[in-house]
């Protein structure tokens, strides 16, 4: 999968689509499981601009990053803003 791709608010890849309408019980049963009322899922709520997220500087010190990159490649550590 292509990591620049993935959507950071959501399920899946920017290049596809992840319709819910061929799924009819999925809201209802996802408001039940959360215990939402019909007011807090009448609206939908915009993903939040990358730009206006601010992140805490990373906290792991050098040897746990150095095993997390051994870990999981390099490629998938970043400590900087981005992802």
């Amino acid at each position: 999968m292509d990591i620049p791709n993935l959507r950071w608010w959501g399920w899946g890849t920017l290049d596809r689509d992840y319709s819910l309408e061929k799924q009819p019980a999925f809201w209802p049963t996802l408001q039940k499981w959360l215990q939402l009322s019909d007011e807090a899922i009448a609206y939908e709520t915009p993903p939040i601009p990358w730009e206006d997220i601010a992140l805490r500087p990373c906290r792991m010190d050098d040897p746990v990053l150095h095993s997390l990159r051994r870990l999981v490649g390099d490629k998938a550590v970043r400590t900087d803003q981005r992802c």
